[in-house]
């Protein structure tokens, strides 16, 4: 019961935002047209890559340790979260500085106001917290509140036709926002009750999570390759128009973490209990249930992809259906990459991780430089979606982890025999 309550208010915080980005984020879209949304996403895709090493890796790392030691409070990560965020301030003030000698003056300013909303980001511990808590209902108030207070103060913008650098601005004070809404809730709650737990061990999380910091920023690069490279192959309007697609698909991705996410306490339960059945059980259960969920999300943009794409965005985007329509079958391949990685992470196969990303963002690489001269855009999402399989199909070659496919055969047999409760015996 009460996963599924953390399910409920964390699904209710990803429609929320996803209502906002599909009518609100549309508006922006039409507002501001392909060439200049293609500008602005290609800003947000450079954020996206420094992320991962302003955060030195440690997301997924706190939330295991907030997992795992249950009396723990943030006072017991705060050496982390200090060193998170001077890596932050040192990654902002560089990548200003290099971009400074590129860009013109607009663009730069536009920059560094998307870049110094990372603070932001990386000061938020308060989510993994709550997640591991069991308290998402104050993940989902704080976004629900932050994302419709940022929507609002776009809307305005439209209404008085400001220029692009205040869309940015928007958006930092969207995590600004979420941060201090989640610190009121913090506090107010009083989660800052002294721990018996013992303070953690930076540099051993560090160490730890090193690996992480690539992993991550490969998994940000199998999502945004294709991006990047329109971005450098075609032109700023042929981004915007892939874009629309890609923050329709990206968004959706969401829930796909919170599934993921939401059953991963149970996992590392039955993990911690040493009892293989037990595990595998829990586990091609929770397989069982990506697999349906996933089958539910891919029905609306297989159906109807290109009256989608016509009702939100108009005309401008045409084109902007067919990639819908192909990056909808990455639905089936993120949920489960998503499963498999919190399995190896338990497992303490944290550089297995790291190893198939890196061959999942070469072979898209590869595919983007030749597929996107054949045929357009078409051929970024198409290349996207071949890199995905491939990661999928990679456990059936490495022995190590072959045990991933044996899970997965085994929640299609749960499926087929219609037994979905994680109580099963």
């Amino acid at each position: 019961m009460q996963i599924f309550k953390n399910f409920s208010w964390l699904t209710l915080d990803q429609i929320s935002k996803g209502l906002s980005g599909v009518f609100v984020g549309a508006m922006v879209a039409r507002y501001l047209g392909p060439e200049k949304l293609g500008i602005l996403s290609l800003y947000f895709l450079i954020f996206s890559i420094i992320y991962p090493f302003a955060t030195l890796g440690t997301d997924a790392s706190i939330f295991k340790y907030f997992i795992q030691n249950t009396k723990a409070s943030l006072l017991n990560v705060r050496s982390v979260l200090f060193v998170r965020v001077v890596a932050t301030l040192v990654f902002i003030v560089v990548s200003i500085g290099l971009s400074s000698l590129l860009m013109d003056s607009l663009g730069l300013v536009v920059f560094s106001v998307i870049m110094a909303s990372l603070v932001f980001d990386t000061s938020n511990l308060f989510n993994p917290y709550f997640m591991a808590r069991g308290q998402s209902i104050y993940i989902a108030s704080a976004g629900i509140i932050s994302t419709w207070l940022s929507a609002g103060i776009r809307v305005l913008l439209i209404i008085s036709s400001s220029s692009l650098v205040f869309f940015a601005v928007a958006s930092l004070i969207q995590k600004f926002l979420n941060l201090a809404v989640s610190c009121f809730f913090y506090f107010s709650k009083k989660f800052t009750v002294e721990s018996s737990e013992s303070i953690v061990d930076t540099k051993m999380m560090l160490r730890s999570s090193f690996p992480l910091i690539f992993s991550t920023l490969t998994g940000m690069l199998m999502i945004n390759t294709d991006q990047l490279a329109i971005s450098y192959l075609l032109t700023p309007t042929d981004l915007g128009i892939y874009s629309s697609a890609s923050k329709l698909i990206i968004a959706s991705y969401a829930f796909l973490t919170i599934a993921s996410n939401t059953i991963y306490g149970k996992l590392n339960q039955a993990f911690e209990s040493q009892k293989e059945d037990m595990f595998i059980i829990r586990a091609s259960s929770s397989y069982a249930k990506s697999y349906l969920l996933v089958a539910v999300m891919m029905i609306p943009p297989l159906v109807f992809s290109s009256e989608i794409i016509a009702l939100l965005y108009g005309k401008d985007y045409f084109g902007a259906g067919d990639i819908l329509y192909i990056l909808s079958f990455s639905f089936f391949f993120v949920m489960i990459n998503n499963n498999n990685n919190k399995l190896l992470m338990l497992k303490g196969m944290e550089s297995l991780i790291l190893q198939r990303a890196l061959i999942g963002v070469s072979i898209n690489i590869i595919l983007n430089s030749i597929l996107i001269p054949l045929w357009g855009i078409n051929g970024a999402a198409v290349s996207t979606i071949t890199s995905l399989a491939i990661i999928y199909f990679w456990p059936l070659l490495d022995a190590r982890v072959r045990f991933l496919f044996k899970i997965q055969l085994k929640s299609l047999e749960s499926i087929l025999k219609f037994r979905f409760s994680e109580d099963e015996k």
